[in-house]
Parts: C-alpha cells; structure tokens; sequence
C-alpha cells in the first residue's frame, strides 16, 4: 500500500523546524499503513468486528476527514456515529466494524497518526460484554421525546435526572442551550420508556417537579 501526497515538502514552503515535523507526521503515518497493509491483507469479505470509538479535540476545520480516511485505511465499516460541538470543542463516538484481523492498538494507533495535528484525545472500547445489557434494557420500551424550557433556575436538571432514575427511564441523548439574554434555557431529551411508564402520567409528573422552577415541558413520541 503506498501513502498518495498531492504536493512534495518542498512545494510547501515551510520553514525548517517545519519540514522536520511534517517529515515525522508523513514517516509515522507511511509506518502506519504499512502495518495496516499486512493486518488487512485477508479474503475479500474477512470477518469484522466492532469496536466503539470516542474522540474530543478542539474544533477545527478537517477533523472528520481525517477520521474517515483513517476508516478507509482501516477497512472499517461505520455503523452508527454521534458528533456535535459544544463551546468550541469538537467530540464524536461511532461504532464501526473493522477486519478481525485488526487489533484495538492498530486501529487507536493509526487513528491517532493521521489526526496527529489536531490533538484527538481517543479512545477504543470493546462493546461485546456491555452490549448485551444494553440491549436487554432497552428491548421493551418506546422512544420519546421530551422538551423542557423555562427559567434557569439551579437544581432543576438534577431533580428530573433523579425523577428519571426513580421510574427507569434511559436518557438516550440530550441537548441544552442557556439563553444568556433573558435567563432561560432548552432542553430537548431522547427517552426510552419502559412499559410500565405512562407517557401521560410522567409528564405530569415532570410538570410537578418544573413549577417551582418555572418551566414548561412537552412530551411526544419521537419521529
């Protein structure tokens, strides 16, 4: 496998201290895929395994071209991914299939190589003994979402945290903005809802414990 350049350093007109770091990002990336090409020299369909990646850095321009070039280096198939950026802060988890015959430090280490100059703090994690209790957990309830906005007020989030523990419900994702011009806030949360919970009753409930903080809430199934 050979590592494609579209300019040479010296077309890129860099001062000296630089050629020496661009060299030493180019040999480690060229080391990299030449593990990476004996790894992934199998069968056409080779069997695949998953793995859970998670990675923050601050935001810039490019970050996720170099994740998925280093997918495509890796072989990997990308089954479902999260990214979003909070106060300037980039931060992505995905769960992607690579050839079993690629190891956890192959996939970290290349990862790591090619998103080198954007300082991703990554990790790589085996979801095979924590899936099946997530599944079962998840099996027998329905998905809804719910909107919370009002006055921002402390102790609110943690008094619906508590209240969503008490009734079993799973907080599958979240989103909340402050409104810095008035003093209010947004929330919207993804639910899983067992099937003892009444979605009529917990929205009730959730507008019992949001008077004293003066907020409203909607719940609806999600789309």
């Amino acid at each position: 496998m050979q590592l494609a350049a579209t300019s040479s350093v010296d077309d890129c007109h860099l001062l000296p201290g630089m050629v020496i770091l661009v060299e030493s990002i180019f040999s480690i990336t060229a080391f990299s895929l030449t593990v990476i090409d004996r790894y992934c020299s199998a069968p056409e369909f080779p069997p695949m395994k998953e793995w859970i990646i998670i990675m923050t850095a601050a935001n810039r321009a490019g970050i996720l071209a170099a994740v998925t070039r280093a997918m495509h280096d890796l072989k990997g198939d990308l089954r479902e991914s999260s990214q979003t950026v909070v106060r300037g802060f980039f931060t992505m988890i995905f769960s992607a299939d690579f050839p079993e015959t690629i190891g956890q430090e192959v996939i970290r280490d290349h990862l790591q190589d090619v998103c080198r100059p954007f300082s991703i703090d990554l990790a790589v994690r085996d979801p095979e003994t924590h899936l099946p209790v997530y599944a079962a957990g998840v099996q027998d309830t329905r998905a809804f979402r719910l909107r919370v906005g009002g006055r921002n007020e402390p102790g609110f989030l943690q008094v619906l945290s508590q209240l969503m523990a008490r009734l079993d419900i799973d907080i599958t994702g979240m989103h909340a903005v402050r409104t810095a011009e008035n003093g209010e806030f947004e929330m919207i949360l993804k639910l899983a809802l067992p099937s003892s919970v009444v979605p009529d009753h917990l929205l009730q409930e959730i507008e019992t414990v949001g008077r004293n903080f003066g907020t409203t809430a909607e719940l609806r199934p999600a789309s």
